[in-house]
Parts: C-alpha cells; sequence; structure tokens
C-alpha cells in the first residue's frame, strides 16, 4: 500500500449473515436438531417452520446453530409480540 493510501476500516463484531443455500443448510441443521418439533415446552407440535433467531438480527444477533430455535407459528408469533417467552430461549441465552 501506498503512503497515504485509506482502506476501509474493518467492522468489528459483525454478526454473521448468510444467505441462500449456507442460511438453509443452517436452518435445515437447526430443525434436525429440534426434531422438527416445537421447542415451547407446552407445545411439541411437528412444524417445518423458520428457526427463530433468539437474539434478533435487528439487536446484532447472528446466523449460527446457537442463535436459532425451532418454534411452529403460533409460538413463533407470540413470542415476536412479547406475548409468551419461551424458557428454552431462556436457556439458549443463558439467563
Amino acid at each position: 500500500m501506498a503512503m497515504g493510501q485509506m482502506t476501509a476500516p474493518i467492522p468489528k463484531n459483525k454478526p454473521l449473515r448468510l444467505k441462500g443455500a449456507a442460511l438453509q443448510q443452517l436452518y435445515d441443521e437447526v430443525k434436525g436438531r429440534d426434531r422438527y418439533h416445537c421447542q415451547h415446552p407446552d407445545c411439541g407440535v411437528w412444524t417445518l417452520e423458520t428457526p427463530h433467531h433468539i437474539k434478533t438480527k435487528g439487536a446484532g444477533g447472528a446466523d449460527i446453530e446457537e442463535n436459532l430455535i425451532l418454534l411452529c407459528m403460533k409460538h413463533h408469533n407470540m413470542v415476536h409480540k412479547a406475548l409468551i417467552e419461551c424458557p428454552k430461549i431462556n436457556q439458549f441465552r443463558g439467563s
């Protein structure tokens, strides 16, 4: 690099974002880990729903297995609307 030439700063702690086939593979791994069943303790219904981000992308959550949990559509929507909490989500968070 020539003297005086500047480069763009490297973002620190940028969460991992996956797209396309890589994201779908991660979702499939989470579904397999959770045996295609809603992880809310009062449910357990079989589901193909998209896994829920424990720490939302908007809050800096990454696309990693440890940040995803499978919920049925009903419980997924209820968690997003803050109508319920899921103990397993708190367990994943370390709360």
